[in-house]
């Protein structure tokens, strides 16, 4: 990934999603982003329910939360952000990112965002406010999706050049729906919290 000058200094960077669950993809995407950007602490921040995404999540909030903290706790440099979860209600990221500025007053901003949600921008609630205040570096989730840059001002972005995340959060909850297993698609943390809260009861023991 070729990195411009703003990326060359060190951020608090912010990754937020539903995380319905999180997963080997998410993980990739965490160490090729600390491989290639100098980030002081990567924000790990689940929505309580996602503005733009129509579909029930599978997993209560507070057990979505618990999977992300359990996968934190093995890595230093990340952090969970539970600002989202604790409000209990539909979170636009702006406010968030506003917290986020709050509680690291010192160091930009680096957002990384698929580049589905990235070309949704225009649909985003005070995007006007957000723009000015991060920088997005916005990352593949298949060969079909590439990032095109909606007509807005003050947007600052990068296009990481990650290898292309070879699961999604889709077809593990389907594999979950079928009882099948999910060994290897999650991080070994999640798969232990998944069996031992019996989350959903249909997931199998590997």
């Amino acid at each position: 990934m070729a990195l411009p000058t703003p990326l060359h200094r060190p951020h608090i960077g912010f990754f937020g999603g539903t995380f319905d669950p999180f997963h080997i993809g998410h993980l990739m995407l965490v160490n090729e982003l600390f491989a290639h950007a100098k980030v002081e602490k990567l924000l790990l921040c689940p929505a309580f329910k996602a503005p733009l995404r129509r579909e029930k999540a599978l997993f209560k909030a507070c057990d979505r939360l618990a999977m992300v903290q359990a996968v934190a706790s093995e890595h230093s440099r990340l952090e969970v952000l539970d600002y989202e979860i604790r409000r209990k209600r539909v979170c636009y990221t702006y406010e968030t990112i506003q917290e986020v500025r709050r509680l690291y007053p010192t160091l930009p901003v680096l957002m990384l965002i698929g580049a589905d949600q990235f070309n949704r921008l225009a649909q985003w609630k005070f995007l006007d406010r957000l723009l000015p205040v991060v920088h997005m570096l916005v990352f593949l989730r298949d060969r079909s999706t590439h990032p095109v840059p909606p007509k807005v001002r003050h947007l600052s972005y990068s296009v990481m050049k990650n290898p292309l995340v070879p699961v999604s959060s889709t077809e593990i909850r389907e594999r979950i729906a079928k009882h099948q297993s999910v060994l290897g698609l999650v991080p070994q943390t999640v798969l232990d919290y998944l069996q031992t809260k019996d989350l959903p009861s249909c997931i199998p023991s590997p």
